[in-house]
């Protein structure tokens, strides 16, 4: 439970409480629960919204469009943190303002240039996050990913064209660089190839046999066998 100006707020999984660390308020764990917290400096908000419209404490539902591409455009934040390039840094907070302007209600210069700059641009990570975690269900589509969104599957599409790859093309590479760190892994000896194509996503063996040499120029039972003697030749 979380408690600010009077709203009481219960946390639910995909919901959210916009907290003003100005005010006195306070939270209780009813039960364990996992939730993550961002602090942005207000005036970085107020400049985009509506005028009257201040960054006061609000609940946040699950179902808001924004809401949900918030919570999948932070889970891609552990990528954005690896990074040394400060500017990805940069974009990345920018990207946040902008959804958090949008949410709490932005006027229509800002409606305008966030719709060219940070909701693009948050939707593509969005999407691409989205493929990372889900891409090993033999089930993913541009449709099941775009209405997690609260997107068309056109509009994911369309996304994609400017990372020079396709949806299915995404998929596929991440589905075949999983499957080569697993058959190069040691701790991963006990599964066999055809588990290891089973565990990334790939129902069809021989699909997955030709689409693995054509990325690595070697077979999975080649690369194992590159690779385990590799890290025999290590310990000699």
């Amino acid at each position: 439970m979380n408690e600010q100006a009077g709203i009481v707020h219960e946390f639910r999984p995909g919901n959210g409480f916009l907290y003003h660390d100005s005010m006195p308020g306070g939270c209780e764990a009813l039960s364990p629960f996992e939730a993550s917290a961002t602090k942005v400096p207000a005036d970085r908000i107020k400049s985009g919204l509506v005028r009257g419209r201040d960054p006061k404490p609000m609940q946040i539902p699950s179902e808001l469009p924004a809401m949900k591409l918030l919570v999948q455009y932070l889970n891609s934040f552990a990528t954005v943190a690896g990074s040394q390039d400060r500017n990805v840094h940069e974009a990345f907070g920018t990207h946040l303002v902008d959804l958090l302007t949008l949410i709490i209600g932005a006027d229509r210069n800002s409606l305008e240039l966030i719709k060219g700059r940070g909701l693009k641009a948050a939707r593509t990570e969005a999407v691409l996050a989205a493929i990372g975690r889900d891409f090993a269900a033999p089930n993913i589509s541009a449709e099941r990913v775009g209405l997690l969104l609260g997107i068309t599957a056109r509009q994911v599409h369309r996304l994609l064209d400017e990372t020079t790859k396709t949806f299915y093309e995404h998929v596929l590479e991440r589905r075949l660089v999983e499957s080569h760190r697993l058959l190069t892994d040691p701790e991963s000896a006990a599964l066999n190839v055809a588990d290891i194509a089973l565990r990334v996503g790939f129902v069809d063996r021989s699909h997955f046999h030709r689409l693995f040499r054509t990325r690595f120029g070697d077979t999975p039972t080649g690369v194992r066998g590159t690779a385990v003697r590799e890290h025999t030749a290590r310990f000699l």
